[in-house]
């Protein structure tokens, strides 16, 4: 029986049966969609949303053609300098003359305030960080005489004091990815495991890393250790005091009550970059190995369903990712630890997510290429890794032994070093 004659879909060439051919496919990989090499020439698969179109409707950036959805939503232009921009580098100003600026523009003209976190122009700086509105309305804040008289040092609820920014020693330049921690702790004795906390934290009678919060969901009695914004490696830094001692009587875990909340600082995330997020916590597929990080099922504190990318950012606040906050994106799905391996395999866990939902596209935000990502960077987040060893993932796939699971763990020595 003769071959059915097959043609080119765009200029309608004779092509020989795909069994002697070298032909290329169109991407739609269908026998009708057939075309031929020359025709091909003619398209290409934008990296970002992975779909066919003409060259004519491609721009190139980054080496790269993109289609015109994907790159107005990957990219911005510099208000300041007019080039094209990565989104996640560029640096949203309050400025008369500009809104967005590239990260070049931002590092020779414009800062950050610490007080508002708002972009301004060098001319705008006011001291101690902060821009001139921002100082001209500074008050110290650090007498409350909202906290209670039994506990001194544990401040209300309501408690919200100015922010410090911190980052290790070791870094330098502008750094947006900032990482705030609210852990919830169990205690039989308040006041001293309170002042051993702040001792820890903050070395002073000062709150200059750390606070504490009175919090109505401990019910059992304790309180809510609350960070000021720290970079991850400044966190490896903070915490080594606070577990080298971690006192007896002081849980988290135990009770089931309490939870640990990252904030993730928003001045380093995009629209698009949140979006993947959502995706990947609360895709079905990914429901088991996000429980497993977590520690916990889904909850009426932290709810996991579906997303789309498109979809209307939710405004509600016991969400998974909660978006309620002007300045961060608060993921709450931890159960609570003063376990130092727990607590750092969160933080890394969150700072991956935030790294790998800006690299990767929309087929890619699944556990098994997330667990990949993070095997071939086992050094950034060797907590994460470690946790992953133990609980039987490596390179997306379960390890065979336990020989084999011990044997993959990197031993962690100096928690600053990297």
């Amino acid at each position: 029986m003769p071959n059915r004659i097959v043609r080119c879909a765009d200029c309608e060439a004779e092509l020989p049966p795909v069994s002697q051919s070298a032909v290329n496919v169109d991407y739609r990989n269908t026998d009708s969609q057939r075309i031929c090499d020359e025709c091909n020439e003619n398209y290409f698969r934008c990296p970002e949303c992975w779909q066919t179109h003409s060259n004519e409707d491609g721009t190139s950036w980054n080496d790269s053609l993109y289609c015109d959805n994907c790159l107005d939503g990957l990219t911005v232009i510099c208000d300041r300098c007019d080039e094209r921009e990565n989104r996640y580098d560029a640096h949203r100003v309050t400025d008369n003359r500009y809104d967005v600026i590239c990260d070049d523009c931002y590092s020779n003209y414009f800062f950050t305030c610490d007080s508002c976190g708002n972009a301004f122009n060098n001319s705008r700086y006011g001291q101690e960080g902060m821009c001139a509105t921002c100082y001209a309305n500074y008050e110290d804040d650090s007498d409350d005489s909202s906290s209670e008289d039994d506990n001194p040092c544990i401040h209300s609820y309501s408690y919200k004091p100015r922010c410090n920014f911190h980052r290790h020693t070791s870094e330098n330049g502008a750094h947006k990815d900032y990482l705030g921690v609210e852990l919830e702790v169990n205690s039989n004795q308040i006041i001293g495991h309170a002042r051993y906390t702040l001792q820890a934290l903050n070395g002073s009678d000062t709150e200059e890393h750390a606070f504490l919060k009175q919090d109505g969901s401990i019910t059992s009695g304790g309180f809510e250790i609350v960070t000021h914004p720290h970079t991850l490696k400044s966190h490896r830094e903070l915490w080594q005091s606070f577990f080298s001692a971690v006192p007896q009587g002081m849980t988290s875990y135990k009770t089931g009550q309490c939870g640990m909340h990252v904030h993730i600082s928003r001045s380093g995330l995009t629209d698009m970059v949140i979006r993947r997020m959502l995706v990947f916590l609360n895709a079905p597929q990914n429901g088991a190995y996000i429980t497993a990080i977590a520690q916990r099922s889904s909850n009426s504190y932290a709810r996991r369903q579906e997303k789309t990318l498109t979809e209307p950012f939710s405004y509600d606040r016991y969400e998974a990712l909660n978006l309620t906050n002007r300045c961060t994106a608060e993921l709450r799905i931890f159960r609570g630890t003063v376990r130092k391996d727990r607590f750092f395999k969160n933080l890394e866990f969150a700072m991956a997510m935030v790294q790998f939902c800006r690299e990767s596209n929309y087929s890619q935000l699944d556990s098994r290429t997330f667990v990949s990502w993070v095997s071939k960077r086992k050094h950034s987040y060797k907590y994460l890794y470690n946790y992953h060893v133990e609980r039987g993932y490596s390179f997306g796939k379960q390890l065979a032994t336990e020989d084999r699971r011990k044997s993959a763990v990197i031993a962690v020595v100096d928690d600053t070093a990297a």
